[in-house]
């Protein structure tokens, strides 16, 4: 069972990682982002910076904040807190 001080660290860590990945895109990234590739490979759904990058990071939050205050021993929710950085790889890769 993993103690609440790793648990804090865990959870500052992944928060941390996600602002940082929010203000890289935030400075690198164009004002329209493409989030969704069509069959073609041309950019389908799109959406300004500040929202598209704000939805990978809302995601990030809550989860991690999920993962904090449980007691439950099935980490789900830390997967899904991670997985969620994954989403700004995909921002990042259909973008620059």
């Amino acid at each position: 069972m993993k103690t609440p001080k790793i648990k804090l660290i865990i959870t500052l860590l992944i928060i941390a990682a996600g602002v940082a990945l929010f203000i890289i895109g935030y400075c690198v990234l164009p004002e329209t982002l493409v989030m969704q590739i069509t069959a073609s490979g041309q950019g389908g759904n799109t959406m300004p910076k500040l929202l598209g990058l704000l939805i990978p990071f809302a995601i990030n939050t809550i989860f991690t904040i999920i993962y904090f205050k449980s007691e439950n021993l099935k980490d789900k929710n830390l997967v899904f807190a991670l997985l969620s950085l994954f989403l700004y790889v995909f921002v990042f890769a259909f973008n620059l």
